[in-house]
């Protein structure tokens, strides 16, 4: 079952049970029998063309309780000091909440002329993120 579940990606949105089959090599009875076990889970549900599925919302409720139990803060701190000795600029980590974003992680700069943040200040969140791949593009 986790060989067809692998199967969905940015790549794959959708997949028949013939591709299904095709892409995992199991003969198509089977891969029907699994498809039909995987949606009786909400770990696939129909696509908009019902011959084709996607991950269910099941996946939605694993992936957010996986999140819950990343400490963001814990794993960002070593990388945000070591920005900070680099670029002696204030380095911030904040979660989008709605069209909010709430700040979880702040470290000041040492520049006399800096932006000060406090962890739980709230501003309204950028319409479009920067992601490490954009800096290149940037500009």
């Amino acid at each position: 079952m986790a060989q067809v579940c692998r199967l969905f990606s940015s790549e794959h949105q959708d997949l028949d049970l013939r591709e299904i089959a095709r892409l995992t090599g199991i003969p198509i009875r089977t891969a029907a029998k699994i498809v039909a076990t995987l949606e009786g889970r909400n770990l696939l549900s129909r696509a908009a063309d019902p011959r084709r599925w996607m991950l269910g919302p099941t996946w939605l409720r694993i992936a957010d309780y996986k999140r819950s139990r990343i400490d963001v803060r814990e794993a960002a701190i070593p990388v945000m000091r070591w920005m900070r000795e680099q670029l002696n600029e204030t380095i911030i980590v904040a979660i989008r909440i709605g069209d909010r974003r709430v700040i979880v992680e702040c470290m000041v700069s040492t520049q006399p002329i800096r932006r000060v943040s406090e962890v739980g200040d709230e501003t309204p969140a950028a319409r479009r993120l920067l992601r490490p791949h954009d800096a290149g593009q940037a500009g």
